[in-house]
């Protein structure tokens, strides 16, 4: 037969078609994505995401930055509570952005969060460390000059501790209200 249509050619399947369908089986952990699991859904419809925000690798990250920092605030894994810790964040820090410009808000607030808290854990193991040690001092002073001295010491030690207790929470402060200002100023509001 004569192909009618010179400028088409004709169909002539390459394979004949299965009458079973094969099932491909996949494990647990190969070829999931962030997109695969429906906890980061909700998150991103709480937080105000569109479709093509959430599929952005960054965007993710963040998501998922937060929902981490909430269950250690929360201390608890399910979904609930962590929304609850971040929409109390948000009241906390007075915002009504949704979206992306949320997400830059409360992202930048969790790291400095998270910052603060370990230079206070390293500032409590400090202090701990120092009355161990003047417990030790203390139990091996057999003249009055050395406890005179060792007191002279504490006594600035409480003091520079202090003044750097109080000087992360000024730069913390500072940092959050830079930021939320840049933000405000970046978007126009």
């Amino acid at each position: 037969m004569d192909n009618l249509y010179p400028d088409r050619t004709p169909f002539k399947p390459d394979f004949e078609p299965e009458l079973q369908p094969q099932v491909r089986e996949v494990s647990r952990n190969q070829g999931m994505s962030w997109l695969d699991f429906s906890g980061y859904h909700k998150m991103s419809d709480f937080l105000g995401l569109n479709d093509a925000e959430r599929r952005a690798p960054k965007i993710a990250e963040q998501v998922s930055y937060l929902t981490d920092w909430a269950q250690e605030v929360t201390g608890k894994k399910d979904e609930a509570s962590q929304m609850r810790a971040i929409n109390q964040l948000k009241r906390d820090l007075g915002t009504t952005y949704k979206g992306l410009d949320l997400i830059t808000i409360l992202y930048r607030y969790a790291r400095l969060d998270e910052q603060k808290r370990s230079v206070e854990g390293e500032m409590s193991a400090y202090q701990n460390k120092r009355k161990t040690q003047r417990q030790v001092v203390k139990r091996k002073s057999i003249s009055k000059p050395t406890v005179n001295l060792q007191s002279n010491i504490d006594k600035k030690l409480k003091s520079v501790s202090g003044v750097i207790e109080k000087k992360v929470n000024e730069t913390i402060s500072a940092q959050i209200g830079k930021t939320l200002d840049n933000v405000m100023r970046q978007f126009g509001r």
